[in-house]
């Protein structure tokens, strides 16, 4: 059980990872604003959340056997 949790959560990582880079940042780095907040300033919060979540989701799962 250890191993899965730990492949899910380097596959975990490499997908944000990904999402923190360059060329998907730059896509959301633009002039505009929701809520008088910038783009970028809302992406990045929102994936972070999201990573937050999905790692406690990840761990906190009980072995089942």
């Amino acid at each position: 059980m250890a191993d899965e949790r730990n492949s899910k959560l380097l596959i975990t990582f490499a997908v944000f990872l990904f999402l923190f880079n360059f060329p998907i940042i730059g896509m959301v780095d633009r002039q505009g604003t929701w809520l008088g907040m910038p783009l970028l300033f809302i992406y990045l919060f929102f994936v972070w959340l999201l990573l937050i979540a999905v790692v406690a989701v990840i761990v906190s799962r009980k072995n089942k056997n």
